[in-house]
């Protein structure tokens, strides 16, 4: 199941159950990437107005990724349950 979506430009980034997000493409809904890192499900899903994607999870963590996919930070510090909801702020 999907808990939570994000869209920018041509992309989408769902955030699923399966401790998944993808990126898919806004045209025709193909995957781009799926982004590991989460212990349990990933519950929701931002992006930064410079591209960086956030995801938080029921195990408690963010994790900010590139653009890309790729990982750049897992932050554990703070929430110690659930994350429910991650936003962007503008500049």
């Amino acid at each position: 199941s999907i808990l939570g979506v994000a869209v920018t430009g041509d992309s989408i980034v769902t955030a699923s159950e399966d401790h998944t997000l993808r990126i898919l493409a806004a045209t025709d809904g193909s995957c781009r990437a799926i982004l590991e890192g989460h212990m349990n499900r990933v519950r929701c899903v931002c992006i930064m107005p410079d591209g960086r994607i956030v995801s938080g999870s029921r195990d408690g963590t963010l994790i900010v990724w590139a653009r890309d996919g790729s990982h750049l930070r897992t932050l554990e510090e703070g929430p110690t349950d659930y994350v429910w909801c991650v936003a962007a702020l503008s500049e």
